[in-house]
């Protein structure tokens, strides 16, 4: 089956921006490998900088990154914000700088990515929030908590969805079976109570854009918002407004005016307004970052350019999509970190 590798944007270290057209992307100067167990740093030049000490350790957003010492953990799969499953962990989280020191000290359970200055944090199953310092800044109360994408968090009490603002007080109560924070002025909301959920958008004042009739809706990157209809996926604005009908089998969110979609077994770039750009005869795709786009060929995969030519040539089993200068790439018998002339400059035995 063909589809496109949907992979969420703050991973790469990108900025949810709803409206403007070019994304804005923070620049990347660490990465994480993965040494005997232990997690470091290398820099952009694959020299480690950051000697592998860590048993737990997340990607470095707005100069710092999450990491644990100590303890013994199952899985550290960070995905965006989140970790894939919460870290069965004895030890304690804080935050190192680019140069590898605790700026705040471990005493959390769990940390997760800074995001506009403020980072969730949990103790003893209770999320709130610090800002760069460490400082509490909202207390740790609640269920599950989102990172501040936008003016308000979604924030999770007694299995209901809200919001509060960046000072804790709550702008639209928990009613919600599902929600994810504010991306300037609209909010994914989700309601029943068995899944499927059906989503919808809302506004600040909690008034809905667009009712909870969709099967899936997904965050808005360029005033566009991918929704999947009866199988099938289009583009709406943050009005609501469908601005491409559902018809496509697939389709990714928006970097800098183009998205992918599937279409008659075709991966298409096309245009803000659903004009195809450029079709393509690959296998699957991935979304863009850093101006690539992962693809895949004959069973291998590569990176293309925004406008589908292939500069990168297929030749991993594995790829990530570009997080600044670097990207993650699996060979048969080892990992590795490639630039963007595809020259290896970090690789080892043993995956990340």
């Amino acid at each position: 089956m063909r589809y496109i590798i949907i992979m969420c944007m703050l991973v790469f270290g990108c900025k949810p921006n709803a409206n403007n057209t070019t994304i804005q992307q923070e620049t990347i100067n660490r990465y994480k490998i993965k040494d005997k167990k232990l997690y470091g740093y290398i820099d952009t030049n694959g020299v480690i900088v950051i000697k592998p000490k860590f048993i737990v350790a997340g990607n470095f957003s707005e100069g710092l990154a999450p990491v644990c010492m100590s303890g013994s953990v199952s899985l550290d799969t960070f995905y965006g914000d989140y970790p894939v499953v919460f870290p069965k962990i004895n030890g304690m989280y804080g935050y190192i700088n680019d140069e590898g020191k605790y700026v705040i000290q471990p005493q959390f359970d769990l940390c997760l990515p800074f995001n506009n200055g403020m980072a969730v944090v949990n103790n003893n199953n209770s999320y709130g929030y610090i800002d760069n310092k460490g400082k509490i800044v909202i207390k740790l109360i609640y269920d599950n908590a989102f990172s501040f994408t936008g003016d308000y968090a979604a924030v999770e009490i007694n299995n209901k969805y809200g919001f509060i603002d960046k000072k804790g007080v709550v702008r639209i109560k928990p009613q919600y079976s599902y929600a994810e924070s504010f991306q300037n002025s609209v909010a994914i909301v989700c309601i029943g109570d068995t899944w499927p959920l059906k989503m919808g958008l809302i506004n600040k004042r909690g008034k809905y854009i667009v009712k909870p009739i969709y099967d899936n809706i997904m965050s808005m990157h360029n005033n566009r918002a991918v929704f999947q209809l009866n199988n099938k996926y289009g583009y709406m604005d943050e009005n609501g407004t469908i601005i491409i009908q559902p018809k496509y089998l697939s389709a990714s969110n928006y970097y800098n005016g183009i998205a992918w979609v599937l279409e008659d077994s075709l991966f298409n770039i096309i245009n803000l307004n659903g004009d195809c750009i450029k079709k393509t005869n690959y296998e699957s795709v991935g979304v863009f970052s850093y101006g690539l786009a992962p693809v895949k060929v004959g069973n291998k995969w590569g990176y293309c350019n925004t406008i589908g030519e292939i500069v990168i040539q297929p030749q991993y089993i594995k790829v990530e999509p570009f997080r600044g200068a670097l990207a993650m790439v699996w060979f048969e018998d080892r990992v590795g970190y490639i630039n963007k002339k595809s020259k290896l400059v970090w690789s080892a035995d043993t995956g990340i």
